[in-house]
């Protein structure tokens, strides 16, 4: 029964009143809180079968998924037009389950980011099945979350609440993993072929790649993935280019130092962008190693600037930075920087795997 997990689930105990504390809408959760709508997704997780084919790997990435995928509700509900709405939950609560996750050393960074890919993603298969939306629409998410993990979430998701539309959920719920994904899987391949067609491809197929993902165009798209790819290591480009990601603390700075001390350093700001092409390439030489600095958690910012870089046949790569909100504020006393890492904290939403040519994953620990 769900009663049986409520004394060991491994969540802050701040977390768990705030869950039960937000309420939802009855006609969609009748359950109630957001709390009780967490046990019951918990426990069709803990129910799947055999026949779902999961690994354990993948059946604790799940469990952990059904923990967070609503922890953004606290932050985002509101009482609009005589009911509870609360949208952009997903986006919200990413940030809030990394920190969550980053104290679990036995889950890995690739768990770690599907996980959070999955909170991210989580309502598509509702949102996009509710418009009826064609199989095109589903291909651009299937290139940053695994379609099958976020189906079979789905499915205990949507079905882990008591609602007036529970036939519908469940049509919805078959029809996209019995028609959607495997149409998807058909057409462009499964999550982890995508991501391995990317990281074999040189430099100009990435860019490319790139581009008709961003234009969410499918058809090229299918068009570029079925093309034979050079190795990458033959891929011929101008510069390398250094874009960290995170809320910049002194852990940051050192490893930028120590990794990147050589590097040409150009600062970026907002200010800069109706002038940011003129403002990069006047200052570059060639055969330079470039490190990029500014607040590269605003994703437009950092996109416009990736977009240029890859127009020059620049190789971009980014060091996301990964480390707990409580390491990042450890020691700082000047208020408006407590304010200025928090805020740059909450915005650091999930990159795009196709984002840049190179990811690297990095936790420093504050050492």
């Amino acid at each position: 029964m769900v009663m049986a997990y409520t004394k060991s689930l491994p969540l802050p105990s701040t977390c768990i009143n705030q869950m039960k504390r937000t309420m939802q809408n009855p006609c969609y959760h009748a359950e109630g809180d957001v709390y009780t709508h967490t046990l019951m997704v918990l426990e069709n997780v803990l129910k799947l079968d055999e026949s779902w084919g999961l690994t354990e790997r993948e059946r604790e990435i799940l469990y952990w998924t059904a923990l967070l995928h609503d922890i953004g509700k606290p932050k985002t509900t509101k009482w609009e037009n005589g009911r509870y709405h609360s949208h952009g939950h997903e986006t919200a609560g990413v940030p809030i389950a990394r920190n969550i996750l980053l104290q679990r050393p036995e889950l890995s960074t690739e768990q770690r980011r599907t996980i959070l890919d999955l909170i991210r993603w989580h309502s598509i298969p509702l949102q996009l099945g509710i418009r009826k939306s064609p199989v095109s629409a589903y291909i651009p998410i299937a290139l940053q979350v695994d379609l099958r993990l976020l189906g079979i979430f789905a499915f205990c998701d949507l079905t882990g609440r008591i609602c007036k539309n529970q036939e519908q959920i469940w049509d919805l719920t078959g029809n996209f993993n019995e028609k959607i994904l495997p149409e998807v899987i058909a057409r462009i391949g499964t999550y982890s072929s995508l991501q391995e067609t990317y990281h074999q491809a040189d430099l100009l197929h990435k860019n490319s790649l790139w581009q008709a993902s961003q234009f969410r165009d499918s058809r090229l798209l299918e068009k570029l993935l079925s093309e034979s790819v050079m190795e990458a290591e033959n891929s011929q480009y101008n510069n390398t280019c250094i874009i960290p990601i995170g809320a910049s603390n002194y852990s940051m700075q050192h490893v930028l130092d120590v990794g990147y001390s050589q590097a040409v350093r150009i600062q970026v700001d907002k200010k800069d962008r109706p002038h940011l092409h003129n403002a990069i390439f006047k200052r570059i030489a060639s055969d330079e190693v470039l490190l990029f600095e500014g607040d590269f958690t605003d994703e437009g910012l950092r996109r416009e600037l990736i977009d240029i870089l890859r127009m020059e046949q620049m190789w971009v790569k980014v060091l996301y930075f990964e480390d707990q909100l409580e390491e990042l504020l450890s020691g700082i006393t000047d208020p408006i920087r407590y304010t200025e890492i928090r805020g740059k904290y909450a915005r650091q939403g999930q990159i795009h795997p196709w984002e840049a040519h190179e990811i690297e994953f990095i936790k420093t620990g504050n050492a």
